[in-house]
C-alpha cells in the first residue's frame, strides 16, 4: 500500500506529541532551575532537550532518505491516513489537448477519484460516521521539479464526506509550458505540521509519489 506515512499514523503523532511535550517540559525545568539559581540542573535540561531535538531529528531524517519515489500507473491508489480510516486517491483519467492561450503548451484535464476505504476503518470509529478528510495539496509537476496549481477545479470537492464504501470525482485543469516534460501529478498534505512527523512524505528530503499523467 502507497501511502503518505511510512509508519503507522499512531505511532508517529505519539512520537511527535512526546517529543514535543517532553521539550516544553525540559525548557520550562531549565527556566525554573535558573530562576532558583540552580545552574548545573539548568544545564543539564538544556543538554536533555537538546539531545532530544537532534534524536528526533535523526530519526525523521533517517526514515527521509530512506525513502524513494514512485510514480503510480493509471488506477494505482495512494493511501492518506485519517487517523481512523484512509481516503484513497488515484487518477481515472487524464485528457491532452493544446491550452487556449495562443496554443501555446498543453492544457492537461485530470480526473482524480477519492475513495474512503472501508477495510481500512479502526475498530473504535462508528462505521456509519461520514469522513470529511482533511486539506490536500494537488500539483502538477514536471522533470525540473517545477510545481504547477489547477487553474480551475470542477466535480465534487475534495473535502466532500464520504461514507464508508463511497467515492468522488474531481475534474482538474492544468495549462503546462510547451516545454514541460514527464509532468505527474502529486497529491500531498499542505505545508505545516506534518513536515515534523517522522516518515512523513512531506517531511525534509522524503521522497514522493507521484502519479502518471499518460
Amino acid at each position: 500500500m502507497d501511502t503518505n506515512l511510512d509508519l503507522p499514523a499512531q505511532l508517529v503523532i505519539a512520537a511527535f506529541l512526546g517529543a514535543a511535550g517532553m521539550l516544553a517540559l525540559l525548557l520550562v525545568g531549565a527556566g525554573v532551575c535558573r530562576l532558583l539559581r540552580r545552574p548545573k540542573l539548568a544545564e543539564g535540561a538544556l543538554l536533555a532537550a537538546m539531545a532530544g531535538v537532534l534524536l528526533y531529528g535523526s530519526a525523521l531524517l533517517a526514515l527521509s532518505l530512506a525513502s524513494q519515489e514512485k510514480t503510480l500507473a493509471r488506477g494505482q491508489e495512494k493511501y492518506f491516513c485519517e487517523l481512523d480510516c484512509h481516503l484513497a486517491y488515484s487518477v481515472v483519467a487524464v485528457e491532452v489537448a493544446p491550452a487556449h492561450a495562443a496554443a501555446q503548451g498543453n492544457r492537461y484535464r485530470v480526473t482524480l477519484r477519492t475513495r474512503f476505504d472501508e477495510s481500512t476503518i479502526a475498530s473504535w470509529r462508528p462505521r456509519d460516521v461520514p469522513l470529511v478528510g482533511n486539506p490536500r495539496r494537488i500539483v502538477v509537476v514536471d522533470e525540473q521539479g517545477r510545481a504547477y496549481d489547477p487553474v480551475s477545479v470542477a466535480g465534487a470537492s475534495l473535502q466532500q464526506p464520504l461514507k464508508p464504501g463511497e467515492s468522488c470525482q474531481t475534474d482538474l485543469v492544468f495549462d503546462l509550458p510547451p516545454a514541460v516534460k514527464r509532468p505527474r501529478l502529486l497529491v500531498s498534505d499542505p505545508p505545516g505540521d506534518m513536515r515534523l512527523i517522522i516518515g512523513s512524505e512531506i517531511s525534509p528530503l522524503h521522497a514522493k509519489t507521484y502519479f502518471e499523467l499518460r
